[in-house]
């Protein structure tokens, strides 16, 4: 039950759950971004070494829980974000922890660039 409701409370990009969904069976890692929650008792964004440390700690705690390592992660320090490489049922228990804010699939199927309507090129020199 806390887990349905833990994953209720995260934003989870529906594009991530429809990968999660198609390599449950172990079909190939998926590619996942994954904000932190920011701490409530402070104001302050918490420092580089923080994040580093506090995604490490998530990370191996959740490989404990699953059994399997990422492929490859990196940490972007100073978003308090990172990006991970690893098996569907990993990067699900790792959405479900209570220190991130959202997850996001690396690899979306078509642009995010909104492409303009009805717009056309200017064609008159500038």
């Amino acid at each position: 039950m806390r887990t349905s409701a833990r994953r209720q409370a995260i934003k989870v990009d529906p594009e991530l759950q429809r990968q999660l969904d198609q390599r449950a069976a172990g079909a190939g890692p998926v590619e996942a971004v994954f904000t932190l929650r920011q701490e409530k008792t402070t104001k302050r964004a918490a420092s580089p070494g923080h994040i580093e440390a506090a995604v490490r700690r998530l990370l191996r705690r959740v490989e404990a829980q699953v059994g399997e390592a990422p492929q490859d992660f990196n940490v972007f320090r100073n978003l308090g974000a990172f990006v991970v490489v690893a098996p569907a049922r990993f990067v699900s228990v790792l959405a479900a922890q209570v220190e991130i804010a959202t997850a996001t699939a690396n690899r979306q199927p078509r642009s995010m660039i909104i492409p303009p309507r009805g717009k056309r090129p200017s064609t008159s020199p500038s």
